[in-house]
């Protein structure tokens, strides 16, 4: 079963309405083209795009925002929301959006599905059938409702050629509290011949396996994409680069070659990793700027979205690393050295591409962590724990939190330092340092409470796996993306 990512629009900028009330209105800060091409990284080849604004006022109302999207990604693009003539259609179709959907006009002028099926192919036309109740369906952005059953709908739609209807179960919506799975299963077991496409508070992939039980055809996931919650758990393999080579070690010393990170980078895109993180680990102890041209290289080779680190100190190298090919730029030692960076960096490129790398290290006999830079060489004294809170506070989007103690060893990331860690952010937290066996990246999910795991040593070496991990974690139903 499919899931398609949703991107609602008002204004031109994403929103997500709860149980469609615009007065409840969340603005997001990504733009749409932002957002569209981060769904495209993550591997998603759909996207279901609706203009609330036209929706509303029976117009379309973010044309420009839909061609812009279109012309910098290849995603298949369904669009809705204000389409309600043969002329509407037709545009839309020749901008290059491979499906429209339509509401209003099926219940209003079913006649015009009608028309349109039999102009352009019953494969690029969706009813939307949006239910609050068993009794009536909604229109014109859920602001009006018709009197007719979701059964004497859909027995319309089918005389007149329908195959694919879009159902949303509007009190659902935006509530991210799971799917209404006894409306859809109760619809597919009538009506086994329509496509239906599940909408309205999927929120996880676990949403996921069970609209797929009930019949399901594909689901529309969106307010999840933006705010993170049940989303799949990403396996992110690790680039430690020295010289040019991708080196490993334990404890941030003892360093031996792992091989050319040009050839792992590929190896890792086709194994399904969720992202790629590429650090150049002595780029600030040697006082020099990042690898550029071997970052961009790497870029050029993958398609997941990549992080680059290494030698970041100044809105110049960042802006420098985004383009050698960079999603994400990963900080560690400006961070703690010049912490205002960090509020300057987030508010000019957007708090989703600033990824805050912390080396802590233990205090011995105490539960207490300090902060070390420079690749392991230079204790700060600082305090982990304000100074997560800090990063957080200046607007950083995501920690990578590497465990010196535990560093190459791989017995297991930290669990202690991850949950203390997981407690006190609200930001994702990516876990790093200790990975050794399946149930360590297990551990560090659902024990630890990380977002993300990461690891080097045993993907380099071949003793697991990407797809290893991601069954080994779906088989004990946790969220990841196969």
């Amino acid at each position: 079963m499919n899931i398609i990512p949703a991107i609602d629009l008002m204004e031109g900028r994403c929103v997500r309405l709860k149980k469609g009330d615009f007065g409840q209105a969340t603005f997001y800060p990504q733009t749409p083209i932002d957002m569209a091409k981060r769904l495209q990284k993550m591997g998603y080849e759909w996207l279901h795009i609706i203009d609330l604004d036209g929706a509303r006022e029976g117009k379309s109302k973010n044309q420009q925002t839909i061609r812009e999207i279109l012309s910098q990604t290849t995603l298949n693009i369904q669009v809705g929301g204000g389409i309600r003539r043969l002329e509407d259609i037709s545009i839309f179709l020749q901008m290059g959006v491979a499906r429209v959907i339509l509401g209003s006009v099926a219940l209003k002028a079913p006649e015009v599905i009608q028309e349109a099926i039999h102009r352009f192919g019953t494969n690029r036309i969706v009813v939307s059938m949006d239910i609050r109740d068993d009794q009536a369906i909604w229109i014109s952005g859920w602001q009006e409702g018709i009197k007719i059953t979701p059964p004497e709908f859909t027995r319309k739609m089918q005389k007149i050629g329908v195959h694919t209807i879009l159902c949303t179960a509007i009190e659902c919506d935006g509530m991210m509290q799971g799917p209404d799975v006894s409306l859809y299963k109760k619809l597919a077991m009538e009506f086994p011949q329509i496509d239906w496409i599940a909408a309205g508070g999927v929120g996880s992939f676990a949403d996921r396996k069970k609209l797929e039980s009930a019949g399901v055809h594909s689901a529309v996931m969106g307010k999840a994409f933006y705010e993170g919650s049940n989303l799949a758990k990403r396996i992110i393999p690790c680039l430690d680069v020295n010289q040019g080579r991708v080196v490993k070690g334990i404890q941030f010393t003892d360093l031996c070659d792992a091989g050319d990170p040009v050839e792992l980078a590929r190896r890792y895109d086709a194994e399904g990793a969720d992202e790629l993180v590429f650090l150049d680990i002595t780029a600030t102890s040697d006082k020099r700027a990042m690898v550029a041209d071997l970052a961009r290289h790497v870029a050029q080779t993958i398609s997941i979205p990549f992080t680059i680190g290494g030698g970041i100190k100044s809105m110049e190298d960042i802006q420098a690393a985004l383009g050698a090919g960079a999603d994400k730029i990963s900080i560690e030692s400006a961070a703690v050295l010049n912490p205002e960076l960090i509020s300057e960096a987030s508010r000019y490129f957007g708090s989703q591409a600033i990824v805050i790398s912390v080396s802590p290290k233990r205090v011995l006999g105490q539960l207490k962590w300090e902060v070390i830079i420079k690749g392991g060489r230079e204790n700060t004294g600082r305090d982990l724990w304000e100074f997560l809170k800090e990063m957080q506070a200046r607007g950083a989007g995501e920690i990578l939190l590497n465990s010196i103690d535990e560093d190459g060893k791989e017995k297991g990331y930290d669990l202690e330092l991850l949950r203390a860690a997981s407690d006190i952010l609200t930001i994702p937290l990516i876990a790093s340092s200790g990975a050794g066996e399946l149930e360590h990246f297990y551990e560090g999910i659902v024990k630890g409470g990380a977002d993300a795991v990461l690891a080097a040593s045993v993907f380099h070496s071949g003793k697991f796996h990407v797809a290893d991990v991601k069954h080994y974690l779906d088989e004990r139903r946790v969220n990841v993306r196969l």
